[in-house]
């Protein structure tokens, strides 16, 4: 029984580690993707936030997915209830941050999406930016400029978030496992 409560939960802190360096890529990824993507003030009054001092930090939010994983590895291997318990405490302190910012990114998602719509076939590229069809219904060639130089930036960061969004999903549906595995684990007697 006990090699089985090791596979279990080790596999589990396993998958949710690897969840948390892929969000931890695909956030350094998109925020690197927005900096080199962004359209600098053409107004000539510097009024834009520095991104770059962020996008190189940003890959730390992963840190919440890994620690809990590595603490449940860590659990998997002693086997011990003490430890059981950390992984408790540390899962649920990370399934509420990072539900948190699922919900976050799932609104920010579906903004984009139903904003702007599907970057190729309603967006263009002109002189100084990227410019999408303000509405579908529209008769009129009404494009509104975004935030990105070029169009190909645009659907690369849609295409990031997209994915950053999933295997955020993925991982926390991968740490409720985890946590509910150390809670058994922890009540039931070797």
């Amino acid at each position: 029984m006990s090699k089985q409560r090791a596979l279990n939960l080790g596999t589990t802190a396993a998958i949710v580690v690897v969840g948390g360096f892929i969000v931890a890529i695909l956030l350094s990824q998109t925020a690197a993707t927005f900096d080199e993507g962004r359209a600098r003030n053409t107004t000539g009054v510097d009024t834009e936030t520095s991104v770059p001092a962020v996008s190189g930090k940003v890959w730390i939010i992963g840190l919440v997915y890994i620690i809990p994983g590595v603490i449940g590895l860590a659990a998997a291997y002693v086997q011990n209830k003490c430890m059981y318990i950390a992984t408790c405490i540390f899962a649920i302190i990370s399934l509420l941050i990072m539900g948190l910012v699922a919900i976050i990114s799932s609104m920010a998602l579906l903004h984009l999406v139903f904003n702007q719509g599907i970057v190729s076939e309603r967006c263009i590229d002109t002189d100084d930016r990227c410019r999408c069809r303000s509405d579908k219904r529209s008769y009129m060639d009404e494009y509104t400029p975004t935030h990105f130089k070029t169009c190909a930036y645009f659907e690369k960061f849609n295409s990031l978030a997209t994915a950053l969004f999933a295997f955020v999903v993925l991982a926390w549906s991968a740490e409720i496992m985890e946590f509910v595995f150390a809670c058994y684990y922890t009540c039931r007697s070797k």
